[in-house]
């Protein structure tokens, strides 16, 4: 009699077992990327397999197409931000008396905005091959780093 409890409790188990393996809860974690982040904001597939691990006490061995776009796009958002993104430090224009060219992007390509004279100190809050982002006055724009002296901290 006890044989026969035991063996139908551990069918149940094993059928509950198996259609929750199936299912998609709605609680699980969304791994999204924003744009810019820090490694310390950026969610991995790995850390919500490890918390879906912890919550359901079992180990998945397929990977789903959804985390390895996560992954992917996780790459491309550090790589990018490596690339593009710094600290803001601060400098001066020092271009030998000409002033430096505020252009519309990074790129002596872009449309020119405005000139900053030499001597006045910029906040950089951006990078991106070679050009720092900053603002002079009223208008937004692109600098060559060639010609900003950075500030001894």
């Amino acid at each position: 009699m006890i044989r026969k409890i035991l063996v139908a409790l551990t069918a149940a188990v094993l059928v509950i077992g198996i259609a929750a393996c199936g299912e998609k809860k709605e609680s699980e974690p969304v791994t999204t990327v924003p744009e810019t982040t820090t490694a310390a904001e950026t969610t991995t597939a790995a850390d919500n397999k490890a918390q879906a691990e912890t919550k359901t006490g079992e180990e998945s061995t397929d990977k789903a197409p959804a985390a390895d776009e996560a992954d992917a796009a996780e790459e491309t958002t550090e790589k990018e931000t490596e690339e593009t993104k710094k600290e803001s430090w601060t400098g001066t224009v020092s271009a030998d008396g000409d002033g430096l060219t505020l252009r519309t992007g990074p790129g002596s390509d872009n449309d020119a905005i405005e000139i900053i004279p030499d001597g006045y100190p910029l906040t950089i809050d951006d990078e991106k091959d070679g050009w720092g982002h900053t603002t002079y006055g009223e208008e937004e724009g692109w600098v060559s780093l060639d010609f900003v002296v950075p500030d001894i901290v």
